[in-house]
């Protein structure tokens, strides 16, 4: 068994690190939860499965940033720390010409961002390039299989 902290009980977080707040309360509500998870993070790549009821509760935020932070495709991860452009968060936004990885062809796909120049792109970039290098959270998580 884990060994339990006594002091666990006692901890107060007043609130988020910035780099959180701001995905919390900008970039999951309007990329990821609207945007990503509809194109992508529904099961059409196999085990990316995004939340989206609630795209500004604490708990469904961090699940998704969970999942964006250690999910790959086609050995490339969806947010990449230590090249934060080749993020493929960031890339399939972009227009196909404009991406050095395309999105994947999905019924309905359309860029998200004008191109790299694009506001939001820039913003993006600028908060995966905030993110701690590589961390290792220590959890182990399985996506959960939609019912057929």
């Amino acid at each position: 068994a884990a060994p339990t902290c006594l002091l666990y009980p006692k901890i107060v977080i007043r609130e988020d690190p910035q780099p959180l707040r701001l995905f919390r309360r900008t970039i999951n509500p309007s990329y990821v939860a609207r945007y990503f998870r509809g194109h992508f993070g529904k099961g059409s790549l196999e085990g990316l499965y995004l939340l989206a009821s609630e795209p500004n509760a604490v708990d469904e935020a961090y699940t998704n940033f969970y999942i964006l932070s250690t999910a790959q495709h086609d050995g490339r991860f969806l947010i990449d720390r230590d090249k934060p452009e080749e993020s493929l968060l960031l890339q399939w936004g972009l227009p196909r010409a404009d991406a050095q990885f395309p999105a994947p062809d999905v019924p309905g796909w359309r860029p998200f961002f004008n191109g790299r120049n694009d506001r939001r792109y820039q913003q993006y970039l600028e908060w995966i390039d905030s993110l701690y290098k590589r961390p290792e959270y220590g959890i182990t998580y399985q996506p959960p299989k939609p019912d057929a």
